[in-house]
């Protein structure tokens, strides 16, 4: 017995040298710089997010078609001109009499006097060109007066449409925001629980090599020693699954934003304005959620759709203007012939039956009617979640802030009762496997302290997004003047030298 006291008694002063060894190396470790800031974070994920960009141009596309459409009010106003050039053959037929005269000569062959005169008629077919110029000028307006509101109802929905795409812009934006934040605290908490896990392997495998000491001597049973092994086994087991966890972070983080959250990343602890109560978080949701401001719009969209395709069946009436002139030069007579026309005319259309339009008409109405209700379902669900998210946020929220003050409690009442256990082995009343133990009950403790800490920034980040009140301005603003959060220590007391 006296040698298993002497044994623990050396070995406690080894593992003494050995925790004020690794509370340097691990104080050393906590003084460097963070290898990523929450901010950095959050611009890296905000400049290459694919969600974001395509919100972007979702938006753009959304205000193009609107334009298009509140160009249906113009009227239409085309222009022609025409040029022309042709050339007529008129053949006719000619008939007459030709004169033929004889004369007398004399003897030398000269003309002397004129010995008759005889017609001859005649008849022969001549051709006559006739090559003429044409210009044409011409103007047409058409102006709709009725289409059965088709018009103002597409403009309605093209409206509709682009603050929808506002506002999901905006929900791309919050969400973006919540998974930085949500990726980031689960990194900074599985770096705790790694640097925690690995303390309390340490612990225990210190532990199992102590009853081991002391079985050989036989001052601890066979059964002490197997507890003492399944303690290590857990501890390890722990380690490994925290390890795994830690990686499982990092690659998620890496993805969302597109860099290595490195090893000493800090939590800062943002001030946010959250609603006092669950009633007012309704309401603000309610009000200005962008997923639900976004699905109701685009049920409003979805509803002038629909009567637009029901004006497809309404008379339509369009005031025609025209004017031109025209004008005719004929080549061979040095002829011009000019005309001015003007017309002014009130057209009605009455659809009964048209085989690519008014044939479909009826299937189409009934196409965008199912699509208007699946547009109005999806608001009505998008209410519901939001008021889920709500409740379970805010309880999440409420419930991690009392687990901040029970896990502080408990994080000041075995820092207590670790230093008292310190005192006691320096005395030479306990030994050192009551310190590894108790030292692993503090461990746990801030384990349980930082995960709350997580939890609460999680939640509150949802809220703020849930209220509407949440954009990357505000974050980085907030992110800048925060403080960081204290992580989970594995440091303690150096241990004195124990008296003789």
């Amino acid at each position: 017995m006296r040698n298993c006291r002497l044994f623990m008694f050396a070995l406690s002063v080894i593992a003494c040298v050995d925790v004020v060894h690794s509370a340097e190396v691990v104080e050393e470790d906590a003084n460097e710089a963070p290898s990523v800031t929450l901010e950095e974070a959050i611009i890296s994920a905000y400049n290459g997010n694919i969600g974001w960009l395509i919100g972007k141009i979702d938006k753009g596309k959304a205000d193009e078609q609107l334009q298009q459409a509140k160009m249906a009010f113009l009227p239409d106003v085309h222009a022609t001109m025409t040029l022309s050039r042709s050339r007529t053959d008129d053949t006719r037929i000619h008939s007459g009499q030709n004169s033929r005269t004889t004369y007398n000569t004399d003897n030398g062959g000269n003309r002397t006097s004129v010995k008759d005169i005889e017609q001859i008629p005649y008849s022969e077919l001549r051709t006559m060109p006739d090559r003429n110029t044409g210009t044409g000028f011409r103007v047409d307006i058409r102006q709709n007066l009725f289409n059965g509101f088709s018009t103002l109802n597409t403009v309605h929905a093209a409206e509709h449409t682009s603050d929808a795409a506002f506002h999901n812009l905006r929900m791309v934006e919050q969400k973006l925001i919540v998974d930085v934040f949500e990726e980031y605290a689960d990194v900074w908490f599985c770096i705790t629980k790694v640097s925690a896990y690995k303390k309390m392997e340490e612990n225990m495998q210190k532990l199992l090599a102590s009853q081991n000491s002391c079985l050989e001597v036989g001052t601890v049973t066979p059964a002490e020693v197997a507890d003492a092994s399944a303690k290590y086994q857990n501890a390890m087991y722990s380690r490994i699954n925290a390890e795994t966890e830690l990686f499982s972070a990092e690659s998620k983080f890496e993805k969302l934003t597109g860099l290595k959250a490195g090893k000493h990343i800090t939590l800062p602890e943002i001030k946010l304005n959250l609603p006092k109560t669950l009633k007012i978080l309704f309401a603000e949701t309610m009000k200005s959620n962008s997923k639900i401001l976004n699905t109701r719009l685009e049920a409003q969209a979805a509803e002038k759709e629909l009567d637009v395709a029901k004006g497809a069946l309404s008379p339509r009436a369009d005031l025609i203007l025209s004017a031109g002139r025209d004008l005719e030069t004929h080549d061979e007579r040095l002829q011009n012939n000019s005309k001015n026309s003007y017309r002014a005319s009130l057209e009605v259309t009455v659809p009964i039956f048209e085989k690519s339009n008014g044939g479909n008409s009826y299937s189409r109405i009934a196409i965008v009617g199912k699509e208007a209700k699946k547009a109005r379902l999806k608001a009505e669900d998008a209410v519901l979640e939001a008021k889920e998210g709500c409740v379970v946020n805010w309880n999440n929220y409420i419930t991690a802030n009392a687990m901040i003050r029970s896990s502080r409690s408990a994080v000041q009442s075995a820092e207590l009762s670790n230093e008292s256990n310190i005192e006691e082995v320096n005395m030479g009343v306990k030994s050192n496997t009551d310190i590894w133990q108790k030292e692993n009950t503090l461990l746990e403790a801030r384990i349980n302290l930082a995960k709350s800490k997580k939890e609460k920034i999680v939640s509150g980040i949802k809220i703020m997004a849930l209220t509407g009140n949440l954009n990357m301005r505000s974050v980085l603003e907030s992110v800048k003047s925060a403080k960081p959060a204290a992580g989970v220590k594995v440091t303690r007391q150096p241990q004195q030298q124990p008296k003789k």
